[in-house]
């Protein structure tokens, strides 16, 4: 191949499949379907899917891609898609096959993926599940949990005592890791209740208990959960919400403001949390998701403008991978019934977000339109709704909450490009944000085609939010792209395929580094 050309197409070129939803589709290799399943899916039903389907599909997936693939798959889910259920599946999927080169592989990828005791507590209750093959940790999965106990901080160990199905101290108990030293030893023997020298405690958990028998406020770096069984008055409040990380502000700015923390707060109080919410490291480190700081705008309506406003910030700083494309660009958000009737990772009872699909849709547009001012935006499901009301000044979060706001009918993703055709629309890049599951007007997918022979330079990229196996563009030739998510890596593999020699998304996982 030469330089600068794409690698072969990752589908079928002639649309057989049959959607979730009954409509025409191209059918995805396997490879590309795991990847899809690895980046939008939540072990969660959703409007099309049910949980126990994903699973069918992850197993059977794992056994028609290579090994490398799966662990590259994994890794590229955890570190590039942020997601967590569904890379410890993989990791397990992967130690199920108990041969010398997926061991080898599990050993080499298991940090990159499994990074904190929440991981550790999926990895161990999926093992124990039997789902995957095995129902015992076995030595190679016990010694790498152990591993990760016998180095994690002090802070990991405390924190990591929150949460249940199992708790910490359920993995402990099936690990067995021996301690690596004095400090170590009396650290789990705190987690699981036996008897440990309280000298050998680390300060976090000495300061810890000191709060608890009253003495002293609240110690920093401790998981604010292990605070909230107590009675706790607003200045403890306070004291906490000056030390929670950045993930359990962003969460928590409605529980401060009903524990009255930004009554009679200080200027100086509530700019210091606005500022911890804008902090770009903060931000980073936190791997958040744009569309979690939408909800949280979106939920803190008793928060102070300055919270607020500083949310604004975070979510602009979230976006700061959103390229400017060249020449024409048309963005396509999916505002359909199935965009706007589930949360996007799907239903998890009391649990499940607040955001759906639609969210995202809209998000993706509103943040491109930021950059790309002279972009065209047509939702659609089944009709091209205006978007005359958006305006290009406006903040992400004001036009995101305009989009969101369309739609509800059927879908038709054939729909925008029939529109640009008639309208002579000629454009450089086409981005659709939609759950690709068309079903409307019977297959309408030589559209593309077609848009093609009326505008040959246009290139297409396809982003789909739900788990799935199919799409309504096939990848034919380099100026089509299909990929599923919702982190700003998304974003990143629009500046490489639309401004510079981009690859499919298979090449992309491909080229991850297992060492």
């Amino acid at each position: 191949m030469k330089r600068g050309m794409f690698a072969p197409p990752t589908r079928t070129k002639v649309a057989t499949a049959v959607n979730e939803a009954g409509g025409t589709a191209f059918e995805m290799a396997p490879e590309h379907a795991l990847a899809q399943y690895t980046c939008t899916g939540c072990f969660a039903d959703t409007y099309y899917t049910r949980a126990e389907d994903q699973l069918a599909m992850i197993l059977a997936l794992g056994g028609k891609v290579s090994d490398d693939f799966l662990a590259k798959c994994a890794v590229y889910g955890r570190t590039q898609g942020f997601m967590k259920d569904m890379p410890v599946a993989l990791l397990v999927l992967l130690a199920s096959k108990k041969t010398d080169s997926a061991n080898k592989l599990v050993e080499t990828i298991f940090s990159r993926v499994v990074d904190n005791a929440v991981q550790v507590r999926k990895f161990v209750k999926m093992i124990r599940s039997g789902t995957f093959g095995r129902k015992s940790l076995g030595s190679l999965p016990r010694r790498l949990v152990g591993n990760w106990l016998n180095n994690a901080s002090p802070a990991q160990i405390l924190n990591g005592s929150v949460g249940n199905d199992p708790s910490l101290h359920d993995v402990l108990s099936l690990a067995r890791p021996k301690p690596k030293d004095h400090e170590r030893e009396a650290m789990f023997g705190w987690v699981v209740g036996k008897s440990y020298s309280f000298r050998y405690l680390p300060d976090i958990f000495w300061e810890y208990e000191a709060w608890k028998k009253g003495e002293g406020m609240p110690p920093r770096g401790v998981d604010f959960r292990l605070f909230t069984a107590h009675p706790l008055g607003t200045c403890e409040w306070e004291h906490l919400a000056e030390t929670m990380n950045w993930h359990a502000l962003r969460m928590n700015l409605n529980t401060l403001c009903r524990h009255g923390v930004f009554k009679d707060a200080s200027k100086g109080f509530i700019a210091g949390l606005a500022a911890k919410l804008r902090d770009e490291e903060a931000i980073r480190k936190a791997k958040a998701f744009p569309y979690q700081l939408l909800m949280a705008y979106r939920m803190a309506t008793e928060a102070p403008a300055p919270i607020r406003e500083a949310l604004q910030d975070a979510l602009d700083c979230s976006l700061q991978n959103v390229p400017e494309i060249n020449g024409q660009v048309v963005v396509c958000p999916d505002v359909s019934g199935s965009m706007t009737s589930c949360a996007v990772t799907g239903d998890h009872g009391s649990a499940s977000s607040a955001v759906r699909p639609v969210d995202v849709a809209a998000l993706v547009a509103a943040a491109l339109l930021r950059v790309n001012k002279d972009a065209i935006i047509l939702p659609f499901d089944t009709s091209i709704h205006s978007a005359k009301s958006l305006n290009p000044r406006d903040s992400v979060m004001t036009n995101a909450e305009k989009l969101s706001m369309f739609g509800g009918g059927g879908t038709d993703c054939g729909l925008p490009v029939e529109y640009m055709i008639t309208h002579k629309i000629k454009a450089d890049a086409v981005i659709y944000v939609s759950d690709n599951e068309s079903w409307m007007h019977g297959y309408r997918g030589d559209y593309w085609r077609n848009y093609q022979r009326f505008n040959p330079k246009a290139k297409l990229m396809a982003i789909d939010t739900m788990a799935n196996s199919t799409s309504q563009f096939p990848e034919t030739c380099s100026r089509t792209f299909n990929v599923g998510g919702f982190s700003d890596h998304v974003f990143t593999l629009m500046d490489l395929f639309f401004n510079e020699r981009g690859k499919t998304w298979v090449d992309v996982i491909s080229a991850v580094s297992l060492k």
